[in-house]
């Protein structure tokens, strides 16, 4: 039980921490092509 415990939340940190990058690398690619458009 303890180590269910310490797994779960190890692994939803990184589901989330994945998904952060992943929102802020998408992020990022859209605000390069909108300056691109711009300059």
């Amino acid at each position: 039980m303890v180590a269910i415990r310490t797994v779960v939340p190890m692994g939803l940190l990184h589901f989330w921490a994945a998904h952060c990058l992943m929102n802020t690398g998408i992020w990022h690619v859209y605000f390069l092509k909108r300056l691109s458009i711009l300059y």
